[in-house]
């Protein structure tokens, strides 16, 4: 306990999202557990009113690896392309044709034939623009491994993982929120055929995951709790 903290340690006060990814992370790692979270995903109920999960289109029997905080696409060209710099790739090109040379994942899971991008999000919601950014991926994908001369692209698609409180609130919920416009635009007649958003998974949910042990599913408990929260007014 840390006397500053009032008495507390930094995982009772930390709202970063980071944070509960990377406990998330280090639970799931291993392939053996990467496979059953993938099955746990199959089973995850939507928390969002009228819209149902898709995790069918995933197979758990197939070989699953995960990343943490992942710069998809700078470490991709470095690793794969020799290129050190992702501004020395998207020089000459026109703005919306550059990769994004900051552009992080939260989590990601990757088979030969899927990314799994998750998006997580605890004492904040999704925000305006993000929406577009997610579409964005699906180009950039394609482009990368067009740049790799991999003719076999994986399909990309996205998990929101967020608070319950955030699923039922205006901001989520309201014909102008976030929520709505992502859900839409997957529904939209170009994007048919093309799903990309599998679906919605709240903090709460995570914290019945199997053999996590009670400390992990306070901090899951606690990831959840955190949307909205505001710091009172001093007195």
């Amino acid at each position: 306990m840390i006397s500053y903290f009032g008495d507390k340690r930094w995982k009772e006060i930390t709202r970063d999202e980071r944070y509960f990814c990377a406990e998330l992370y280090q639970q799931i790692k291993h392939p053996e557990k990467t496979k059953d979270f993938v099955k746990f995903l199959k089973d995850a109920a939507s928390p969002i009113e009228g819209f149902d999960n898709d995790f069918s289109l995933l197979d758990e029997t197939k070989y699953w690896d995960i990343g943490y905080e992942v710069c998809f696409y700078r470490d991709m060209l470095f690793y794969c392309q020799n290129i050190l710099s992702i501004r020395d790739f998207n020089k000459g090109k026109a703005k919306k044709d550059c990769f994004p040379e900051k552009r992080t994942f939260d989590l990601c899971l990757f088979s030969d034939d899927e990314i799994v991008i998750i998006e997580a999000k605890a004492q904040q919601g999704l925000h305006r623009g993000q929406n577009e950014k997610f579409q964005k991926d699906k180009e950039f994908v394609l482009q990368l491994f067009q740049q790799m001369k991999i003719e076999k692209v994986p399909k990309i698609y996205l998990v929101v993982l967020a608070s319950s409180k955030y699923f039922k609130s205006p901001s989520f919920k309201s014909s102008a929120g976030v929520g709505k416009e992502l859900i839409n635009s997957n529904k939209a007649p170009e994007n048919k055929g093309d799903q990309y958003l599998l679906g919605f998974v709240s903090w709460e949910q995570l914290s019945f995951l199997e053999e996590i042990g009670n400390e992990l599913k306070s901090c899951f408990k606690r990831a959840d709790s955190l949307y909205g929260e505001k710091a009172e007014k001093p007195r």
